[in-house]
């Protein structure tokens, strides 16, 4: 599928996710995120790279960012911590009970994280919020990790470039120091096209992984 595709279909779930919050429904999106976990033990976890509401969000902050320079480059240390997606799950779970329970009110927690994930672009890229804030990303790793079709590199054609590694907003490519050659490791890999349009050899496909 071509960028521009993939962009049409992110804001056609950008909108659906407006209207639901708008209507008071985030049971549906929360099914919704519920198939598409499932879905990712088969075809990746596109969820990220499509369906996501906070994708467009930091995508359009990110580009913001770098034009007034506010971006920095590299990751804080303190929150690259693999048990962070699962602390934000606790507490966001956790504040949904205490303020239906406790003060009779709905906290909009999904649209937070979202406010969130733009400030947070603001500063650092997307891979931060992609691999170590967002609530979701726990589940979405453990399905995307063995799923049955991925985008894979063809070290046979990959010139070492890093051209893809550049483009990448999850950080889920890297150089292999024997080979010197491309990885994706599909249980971060978003399964956007980024990486494939910008490749100068058409070393990266969708295909079985293994």
């Amino acid at each position: 599928m071509s960028k521009k595709g993939r962009k049409g279909i992110q804001f056609i779930f950008l909108a659906l996710f407006g209207l639901l919050i708008w209507k008071g429904n985030m049971g549906i999106w929360l099914g919704i995120l519920g198939v598409s976990v499932v879905m990712s033990l088969f075809f990746g976890r596109f969820y990220c790279g499509y369906i996501c509401p906070m994708s467009p969000v930091m995508t359009w902050a990110e580009k913001l960012s770098r034009k007034i320079g506010l971006q920095r480059k590299g990751l804080p240390n303190i929150l690259e911590k693999d048990f962070l997606p699962w602390l934000v799950l606790t507490l966001m779970v956790g504040a949904v009970l205490i303020g239906k329970r406790a003060f009779g009110i709905n906290i909009p927690v999904l649209l937070i994280l979202v406010g969130l994930s733009a400030m947070f672009t603001l500063v650092y890229n997307q891979e931060l919020f992609h691999r170590y804030l967002c609530p979701y990303s726990g589940f979405l790793k453990l399905a995307g990790g063995r799923a049955g079709k991925s985008k894979k590199v063809d070290a046979q054609f990959c010139n070492g470039c890093r051209s893809c590694m550049a483009v990448c907003p999850s950080g889920s490519i890297s150089i292999r120091p024997e080979t010197k050659r491309a990885v994706i490791d599909a249980a971060h890999c978003h399964q956007c096209t980024e990486c494939a349009e910008i490749c100068p050899k058409d070393a990266i496909t969708y295909r079985k992984a293994g």
